[in-house]
Parts: C-alpha cells; sequence; structure tokens
C-alpha cells in the first residue's frame, strides 16, 4: 500500500491532464464544490474586515509611559489582532459553545454506558 501522499499527488497529477481521457480520476474540482454563502465570499469579508479596521481605537486605559513605549509595529499587530476578533468573535463563540457540547457527550456515553452495565 503506498502512502497516503504519494497516492494524492498520482491523483492530484493525473486528474490535472485533460486530453488524455484521464479527467476525474476522484480528484476534487472547483464545479464539484458547493457555492458559498454570501456571509463567507471575500467582497462580505473585505468590507467587514475594513469597516471594522478603520472603526478601531486604541485602548485608553494604559498609562502614558506604556503608550510611549509601543512600537508602531506592536499598535498595527494590536489593531490587526482587534480586527479579527471582531469579525469572528460571533463564530468563534458558537463553535466554542458546540465544541463544548459535542465533548460532554462524548463523555457521557462512557459513564452511561458504564452505569447501564452496572445495573445489569
Amino acid at each position: 500500500i503506498q502512502p497516503l501522499f504519494t497516492r494524492a499527488s498520482w491523483l492530484h497529477r493525473h486528474g490535472q491532464t485533460k486530453g488524455q481521457g484521464i479527467e476525474r480520476l476522484g480528484v476534487l474540482q472547483q464545479d464539484d464544490l458547493a457555492p458559498l454563502p454570501f456571509m463567507d465570499q471575500s467582497k462580505s469579508i473585505q468590507d467587514r474586515f475594513d469597516r471594522a479596521y478603520h472603526d478601531w481605537k486604541p485602548d485608553n486605559n494604559n498609562n502614558n509611559n506604556n503608550k510611549k513605549s509601543k512600537t508602531k509595529q506592536q499598535i498595527l499587530e494590536r489593531q490587526l489582532l482587534s480586527t479579527l476578533w471582531r469579525i469572528c468573535e460571533g463564530r468563534l463563540i458558537i463553535a466554542g459553545l458546540i465544541k463544548i457540547v459535542n465533548t460532554g457527550l462524548q463523555f457521557s456515553f462512557p459513564l452511561l454506558l458504564n452505569a447501564i452495565l452496572r445495573y445489569f
């Protein structure tokens, strides 16, 4: 059995050759994919990112000495991180809650099975 990477590489090379009778061979093509919803398209994300990036304001909680010591690079990194968090915040929170429920269900099944086996 060939390693997975070797087989995938072979499929990728041969799936790209057109006109030789081998067109698809299990290689996923762009037209095989479902269309993205508008909220995931780059135009929508770019608009939200631009708005959040330009609306960003630095924290005023720090004292003046700390503000002077920050370099422009650190300020831009903070602005980018804050912007990315504002864009993805809702999805990350929902994904976290789903992951907590998923992990809880995965953890509870063996406990439930153990309790049923102990009962009988």
